[in-house]
């Protein structure tokens, strides 16, 4: 077997070898992607690239902005490194030898009739999984001249040096998202997640108004609740030590495609799953992309599990609310909105995991995502059992109910906090709401239940607001407490001696 993952597994047995970074694409039918010569290329190291895509069925999840702006690009335009039967393969494949022979292995079998070429009604061949990578930059790569001569910057026509051939860990990560899936430019992607994606009003109209009404309107997977189910893959420099602060840089992480699947076969690859599942809910302004590598980051040893909602959708058109409100405040705003109405798709999604995994099922929210998450548990507390909330951008009345009810239906809970919070901090001030707030202080402090974590000492981003999968200590006691680790075990903590436990410096360092 040449793939990377043996049967059911759900991280790769052996690394895979890539020049570069490479993005898979699954092509489910015949004649669903068409490729062209890249014109950039030359007569003596051609390239192929995608030209046009004509099945929604290919979704890759990119062009997301958020956070992980920088991983944005299409399929289209993508070059062609190898096509191949097998997903993940270890050895990349050699690229098609010409354009012929790619646009033969795209179109599927092919029988003669009646003294032509016509394409055969069996699809026995496919899916085929294409490896796609980013062209070169335009000033690292010879190209050709109108009269046919090379030329280059320094005008001398050597070849580009060849990229050094790098190994990745790779991790499955399985979502379930209410991002409604839509078309732009041929492409299906998912629904706009920043404004800035939109390119004029009419269309950022109509995509606020896709993601909005997905599960009220458009059809889905997932009838009753707008859910989408998919699986992703996410690589990780195989070269990082698993179990050092390395594997906590989520740029050591790429995020290098994603496949649509039934709810059905997702749910069966959880149920025959040996591994206990951590699952994470991601909060404000992040894209799929990013979700799904932070997803992996925690999950650590566990299948790992995505719950994505459209966190930061295309700012509405209103010039009453422009006049009133900052773009960040709208942006924000548009986002609380677009969490409220995923509330039900997340409980829904979370009785659907639990129904299915047979073993212990890890819970983990971040920023607007715990409030995502602790309203979804109002709705049921079956699913969950141990929940971690991570910089909670909660307001404290609901936080500390919430909690509460949570612990009375024996939900055990792990708050982290940072005192120097500066995202919280301005949350607060935008609510009003009186210090401390849940995301900077112990609201509600140790009791049977609820474990609270002051992380200030933490190694954090984001202005202190991301530390859970930053710090390297944070995130093993995040594993401790799934665990059932008691924190009076745990050498990397302290008892402040009012009601906090307090992660020492030297345990993130």
């Amino acid at each position: 077997n040449d793939s990377a993952f043996g049967e059911g597994a759900w991280r790769s047995s052996r690394p895979i070898e890539r020049r570069g970074t490479t993005f898979e694409v699954v092509v489910r039918v015949p004649n669903a992607l068409e490729v062209a010569r890249d014109p950039r290329s030359t007569l003596a190291n051609p390239a192929l690239v995608v030209s046009k895509v004509n099945d929604t069925a290919i979704i890759g999840g990119f062009e997301e902005a958020g956070r992980d702006r920088a991983a944005g690009h299409k399929v289209v335009g993508l070059r062609v490194v190898g096509i191949s039967t097998t997903p993940h393969v270890v050895q990349a494949p050699p690229p098609p030898s010409s354009l012929v022979d790619a646009q033969k292995a795209l179109s599927g079998p092919r029988t003669e009739e009646d003294g032509c070429c016509s394409r055969s009604l069996s699809i026995e061949e496919f899916p085929k999984f294409v490896l796609l990578q980013k062209p070169p930059d335009e000033a690292q790569e010879p190209v050709l001249a109108d009269q046919g001569s090379y030329t280059w910057r320094d005008e001398k026509p050597e070849p580009p040096k060849e990229v050094p051939v790098k190994k990745y860990r790779l991790t499955k990560v399985l979502v379930a998202t209410n991002r409604k899936p839509v078309l732009s430019e041929g492409e299906a992607v998912f629904s706009s997640t920043l404004d800035a994606d939109a390119a004029s009003p009419e269309l950022t109209e109509r995509k606020s108004h896709l993601g909005i009404s997905a599960r009220a309107r458009a059809a889905s997977q997932d009838q009753d609740e707008g859910l989408w189910w998919g699986c992703a893959v996410v690589a990780c420099d195989a070269s990082v030590p698993r179990d050092g602060p390395a594997s906590c840089d989520i740029e050591n992480w790429t995020y290098l495609g994603w496949e649509p699947r039934s709810r059905e076969d997702v749910l069966e690859a959880l149920k025959q799953a040996d591994d206990d599942a951590h699952v994470y809910v991601h909060g404000f302004n992040n894209s799929l992309q990013f979700a799904c590598r932070t997803a992996a980051l925690l999950a650590r040893d566990r299948v790992a599990i995505c719950v994505a909602w459209p966190s930061n959708p295309p700012l509405p058109r209103s010039w009453a609310i422009a006049a009133v409100l900052s773009v960040a405040e709208r942006n924000y705003t548009a986002a609380e909105q677009q969490m409220q109405r995923s509330v039900r798709s997340v409980a829904n999604a979370a009785l659907l995991l639990r129904e299915a995994c047979k073993r212990r099922l890890d819970w983990t929210a971040h920023s607007m995502g715990c409030y995502l998450l602790l309203l979804a548990l109002r709705d049921a507390t079956k699913p969950f059992a141990r929940v971690t909330l991570l910089a909670p951008d909660v307001p404290t009345w609901f936080f500390v109910d919430s909690l509460k009810r949570g612990v009375r239906e024996n939900v055990r809970f792990l708050h982290c906090f940072h005192s120097r919070d500066e995202a919280v901090e301005i949350s607060r001030q935008r609510r009003g709401l009186d210090f401390p707030v849940p995301g900077n202080g112990a609201v509600l402090p140790n009791r049977p239940g609820v474990t609270v974590l002051d992380c200030s000492r933490c190694a954090a981003t984001l202005g202190n607001h991301d530390y859970g999968r930053v710090d390297f200590a944070c995130v093993l006691e995040q594993g401790a407490f799934f665990e059932g680790a008691r924190p009076e075990d745990r050498k990397a903590l302290e008892d402040s001696g009012e009601g906090v436990w307090v992660l020492r410096a030297e345990a993130s360092s």
